[in-house]
């Protein structure tokens, strides 16, 4: 199921002919589902790195604009090798 979810998502981030991004798009959605996953599963490592007690709207707010800062300037250099054109379903 997750992989459907996963061919889906790539699929349509694939549908911008001309458009495709620089990287696997497969490592790009395994990325950005780690990151914002770990806040969930590991609050308490967060919480003790970021010396809070517990994390608040504002600290979920900090993560998100990070996180999607990150990957968007990773997706602004448009080229890319020739190895890492999908070869995927």
């Amino acid at each position: 199921m997750v992989a459907a979810s996963a061919f889906g998502q790539v699929n349509t981030f694939q549908r911008f002919d001309g458009e495709a991004p620089n990287r696997d798009p497969f490592h790009l959605f395994i990325m950005l589902w780690a990151a914002t996953q770990f806040y969930a599963d590991f609050s308490s490592v967060v919480c003790n790195v970021l010396g809070a007690k517990r994390l608040t709207r504002a600290h979920f707010e900090e993560a998100a604009a990070c996180i999607s800062s990150i990957a968007i300037e990773g997706l602004k250099n448009r080229r890319r090798p020739k190895s890492a054109r999908l070869r995927r379903g």
